[in-house]
């Protein structure tokens, strides 16, 4: 490395890899004129009587934009020498140079401390930008109805005021609004009252003439208060307001009257929607309640504008709310329709969340929020727990659930006699008894409902619910299917499943086996398989539990969404606690963090797990592989993410023999890092090779030359195969495990090159 006033600043600042360091430092040790420039640096940067330079000039010395090229290492190479040579002539200058650099070091390389309490502060002040204001100006068309009824306006605005969320800020006014200016408001005040008395004139007037308008045309009053449980509202032939239900009846205004109540602005004199459903009767709970609504239309009746359609509908075709006489005339055939009202199933209390370092995220909404420690779980609760996070659960009487993130389950209602219920979409769990007598749960493990039976007091079941897509299959027109995988760890465990005629099917799992079955196909008990912890899993861990502490701040509200917790840490200098973020975020259905990261040398070391967590997310919904090629779309023109996105689905042997093959060799020499990353993780999901390609490096490397003749030799002569043919019931190895296994089968077979 060359010694020049650059690598120094970057040496002071400790910013170079520890050989560069090390090998620089023997430099300017060596050189008396470096190690005196040193000692000039720090006399500079610490003189606080230090004169600066001027914000703005022209020349090399006193544009402003010059030092920002040097640092920047924009700045041309001619003119690299003189701008140093002014440096080291001039004190003020090389102490601005020498000081920005280690600002923008400290900036670059470690993140703002904001308080959280500034942070939730700022989150609140864009959630209130982006909403409409309680306390905005009206708008024009409105004044004259808020004048009208001021009472009511004061009312309807006393609500929004109560639910806003806005903060409490000071509002700074003008100079001009503190002092009198001696305008006077009253011909504005004036002005207002006449155009209102004309406004209501002309209301009147035209609601005058609407109403002595004779025809066959058919009105209903809108009924804006709920009507009584068990009732349903229908309309007449005469244009009076029947129940259908139980011989109760809403009072009708009387003919050519004015509906009761303020009149409704301009704005808001569209049609609106009939009264919602009654809840149902708490008697009749158990069976749905069936709803017969009798509409009778008009044959004649002008088009007018569609409503909004809602479970009881009404006709409304008048253009204000007036009701009018009709003439009756000969009416069509009455339409029916039915609605069935579900019962509300009722939320009940099922359990607790029992980590304290662990981050369980809980649906709320459309969002993921965080679940507070000891927070309590209810029927329903759709839980997940992000990748290399550990959350545990208890629930019912003491069965103790582990989890093991990318995990996603959903809480059931327990039964009458207190039997907990869940359904396990996808991911890994492990149920124990908990120490207490309750030893029975009933489980949904994908398309297979069970009881399982924890037989011993010691007894611990690991679980595993895995969607399997078959490589080349287009994930948004084919569902992944179900691998269900229950070992037995400790004690011995049963798994029942009820049949419709008979007995229920019972297979019992002895401490070290395994019963493992495909989707809704009949199972075998094998012997299991030890799982043994990586690396780069233990790494994984290491970043989990900051992340854990960063998200479970006890100054940061729960109502935050966990993905911008994430997101705040995408900067972070550890680069494990970056590349974990932004898995999370993509089990969170938010990818453009993860597809960021394969253009990103720095990330080498986690594009396998990079590319898992996308081959993951396209599996587990035809919907979620929609977003994920949305956000390809979003950052690539249409042709190149459609490529990347096919990479991603894989190829079977077929595709491979035709022309997938040629495809993934060819993407090797690809200017793009991103598809380079992907077609050579892909290339060795299929062969467990390497051939020493690294995508990190530019085509045009000899060794990366070297490494792409060799893959264009095997495509030459067709050894561009799968090694072991995919199955979803095969066990998924990583990057380490299966460049092993291959070096093995190589060694054995007497093949390798030396």
């Amino acid at each position: 490395m060359r010694l020049t006033l650059r690598t120094m600043l970057a040496y002071l600042d400790d910013i170079l890899e520890p050989a560069d360091a090390e090998e620089l430092g023997k430099k300017i040790e060596s050189s008396e004129f470096a190690n005196n420039l040193v000692h000039h640096i720090r006399d500079c940067t610490q003189r606080l009587r230090l004169d600066a330079p001027e914000v703005s000039g022209q020349g090399l010395a006193l544009d402003s934009n010059t030092v920002a090229e040097y640092l920047d290492n924009t700045l041309a190479e001619e003119r690299v020498p003189d701008f140093e040579r002014v440096c080291l002539d001039s004190k003020i200058h090389l102490a601005e140079v020498a000081a920005c650099h280690q600002i923008l070091t400290l900036v670059l390389g470690e993140p703002a401390d904001v308080s959280p309490a500034t942070r939730d502060r700022v989150y609140q002040l864009v959630s209130t930008s982006t909403g409409d204001p309680a306390g905005g100006p009206p708008q024009p068309e409105t004044l004259a109805a808020s004048d009208a009824n001021p009472g009511a306006n004061s009312a309807d605005a006393a609500e929004p005021a109560e639910n806003s969320q806005t903060m409490d800020l000071p509002i700074e006014q003008p100079v001009g609004w503190k002092q009198p200016t001696g305008v006077r408001l009253w011909p504005l005040a004036a002005t207002l009252v006449v155009a209102f008395l004309v406004a209501c004139a002309a209301m009147a007037v035209w609601s005058g003439w609407s109403a002595s308008t004779g025809g066959p045309r058919q009105t209903a009053v809108v009924n804006q208060t709920p009507q009584k449980p068990g009732t349903s509202a229908a309309v007449s032939e005469n244009g009076t307001v029947e129940s259908t239900d139980n011989g109760l009846s809403e009072p009708v205004p009387p003919e050519n009257s004015l509906p009761v109540g303020p009149v409704p602005p301009p704005s808001e004199t569209r049609p609106q929607p009939a009264a919602p459903v009654a809840a149902p009767n708490p008697e009749n709970e158990a069976a749905p309640e069936t709803v017969r609504s009798t509409t009778t239309i008009a044959p004649d009746a002008p088009a007018t504008e569609e409503t909004p359609s809602t479970d009881l509908p009404a006709t409304v075709e008048a253009d204000d709310p007036v009701v009018a006489e009709t003439q009756p005339t000969d009416p069509a055939p009455a339409v029916e329709t039915e609605t069935t009202v579900p019962a509300a199933a009722e939320v009940v209390d099922v359990g607790r969340y029992v980590s304290d370092q662990q981050v369980l995220a809980r649906l709320d909404g459309e969002v993921y929020k965080r679940l507070p420690s000891e927070g309590i779980l209810y029927s329903g609760d759709h839980l997940l727990a992000l990748p290399a996070f550990r959350p545990r659960v208890q629930v019912g009487a003491g069965i103790l659930i582990s989890l093991f993130g990318p995990t996603e389950i959903t809480l059931g209602t327990p039964t009458p006699s207190g039997v907990s219920r869940a359904t396990v979409h996808f991911g890994r769990l492990q149920v124990s008894r908990g120490g207490t007598s309750s030893h029975e749960v009933l489980l949904t493990l994908g398309n297979q409902f069970g009881q399982l039976t924890l037989q011993d007091a010691q007894s611990r079941l690991a679980i595993e619910v895995r969607r399997y897509l078959s490589p080349g299959l287009n994930p948004e027109e084919n569902d992944a299917q179900v691998v269900v995988q229950l070992k037995s760890i400790r004690g011995n465990a049963q798994w029942s499943i009820p049949q419709p005629d008979g007995e229920p099917v019972t297979h019992d799992i002895p401490e070290g086996m395994q019963f493992v079955f495909l989707d809704q196909q009949p199972g075998e008990v094998t012997t299991a398989n030890a799982r043994r912890s990586t690396p780069r899993q233990l790494l994984d861990e290491d970043a989990a539990e900051f992340l854990s502490g960063m998200i479970n701040n006890p100054d940061r509200g729960d109502d935050l969404p966990v993905s911008l917790s994430l997101r705040e840490q995408l900067h972070h200098r550890r680069i494990e606690v970056r590349a974990l973020a932004a898995r999370c975020l993509a089990a969170l259905d938010q990818f453009d963090a993860v597809l960021d990261a394969l253009n990103e040398q720095e990330f080498k070391s986690f594009w396998e797990s990079h590319l898992d967590a996308l081959q993951h997310a396209i599996a587990r919904s035809p919907k979620t592989a929609s977003r994920l090629r949305s956000e390809w779309e979003r950052k690539r023109d249409e042709r190149e993410a459609a490529q990347r996105y096919r990479v991603t689905w894989g190829y079977n042997a077929q595709q491979l023999q035709t022309i997938g093959a040629q495809q993934l060799v060819g993407y090797l020499e690809h200017p793009d890092m991103d598809l380079r990353v992907l077609s050579a993780m892909v290339l060795q999901q299929i062969t467990g090779r390497t051939k020493g390609y690294h995508a990190y490096r530019l085509p045009q490397n000899s060794k990366t030359q070297s490494s792409i003749n060799s893959w264009k030799r095997d495509l030459q002569q067709g050894r561009i195969t799968y090694e072991t043919l995919p199955s979803p019931m095969a066990i998924p190895q990583t990057r380490a495990a299966a460049s092993s296994s291959s070096r093995k089968r190589t060694n054995r077979s007497g093949k390798r090159s030396r």
